[in-house]
């Protein structure tokens, strides 16, 4: 029952019976009531108010943005809670985190001295440089995302635009784990094709790499752990006697959890960008995957001679 009632709303706002507000409200309310159908059962009454809250704008942009002819909004709604849910729980984090930092000057220090990532594989500025450049983006007529692939000639046998466009989708796909809604919006555009199935493809994607993420998500909380323990003993040594009884077993504690954080900050620092496997992207464009391949080595070439992200 909940189900024909959310493909109803986009038709109800179409028609002037609802407001995108009221009818996001809706949304929200039956996805209140249906937590298995939405995939927040396992948060309890507080985290599931608070993560629909937060969710609202976005729940706004889907009844807008919703096109009939790729799917019913029901299942559009049930593809996208996945995302919703990581970014909440990406957002919670870096609050909780935050608020265990003892003091402003800790805090400059740990950003100073901290690795930075290699998970965090661009900027969003770099990420539209690197798949977009400056092409500017036409209003033509929208086209199925798999239509993209199709040739019976094969790649070297379609149009420059034709080309230009299958690269950015498979570098986009490649960084799903990143890609913001705006930069969903510009693939759109770009290519020519459905936002909504771009964006279930995205979605599809990020589902294969909940494990990977947890994981790395696992050790930055301990590394910020141990820098916590690590700002907690200087500060605690700062106000000590070295003479004391003491002094020496706090002394102890702070190396050793200063060598953890180290260790676990190098760890990061090699690690590997969250990014989907080829086969993966070859099962949502539907080509074979030695095509992923062969488009993210023409990439990288591109990148080396400076051409990729260029209007050239």
């Amino acid at each position: 029952m909940c189900l024909n009632k959310l493909d109803s709303i986009p038709q109800k706002v179409r028609e002037g019976f609802l407001s995108a507000k009221e009818a996001a409200m809706s949304v929200m309310r039956i996805a209140y009531t249906n937590p298995a159908r939405f995939l927040i059962r396992d948060m309890d009454e507080d985290d599931r108010s608070d993560f629909l809250i937060d969710s609202l704008p976005s729940f706004e942009k889907m009844i807008l943005r919703h096109d009939e002819k790729i799917g019913q909004f029901g299942q559009y709604l049930y593809h996208s809670m996945m995302g919703l849910k990581m970014s909440w729980y990406k957002k919670r984090r870096e609050r909780d985190i935050a608020a265990r930092v003892m003091s402003p000057a800790m805090k400059d220090i740990y950003e100073k001295d901290c690795e930075k990532s290699l998970l965090l594989v661009a900027s969003p500025s770099d990420i539209e440089r690197r798949i977009f450049g400056d092409e500017e983006f036409s209003e033509s007529r929208r086209v199925e995302i798999k239509d993209i692939f199709k040739s019976r000639k094969g790649n070297s046998h379609v149009d420059e635009r034709t080309r230009k466009k299958r690269l950015a989708m498979v570098l986009a796909l490649k960084s799903a784990w990143y890609l913001e809604e705006r930069h969903i919006d510009k693939l759109s555009q770009f290519c020519e094709c459905p936002r909504d199935d771009l964006e279930r493809k995205v979605q599809d994607l990020r589902g294969t790499l909940l494990e990977k993420s947890t994981k790395h998500e696992d050790l930055e909380k301990r590394r910020d752990n141990a820098w916590f323990f690590v700002c907690k003993y200087r500060d605690k040594l700062s106000r000590m006697d070295k003479n004391s009884a003491g002094y020496q077993s706090v002394k102890r504690k702070l190396e050793y959890q200063l060598a953890s954080w180290k260790k676990k900050n190098s760890i990061i620092k090699r690690s590997r960008k969250i990014a989907p496997e080829n086969s993966a992207i070859a099962k949502v464009l539907d080509i074979k995957p030695h095509s992923v391949s062969t488009y993210l080595k023409c990439a990288k070439t591109l990148d080396m001679k400076g051409m990729l992200g260029s209007s050239s």
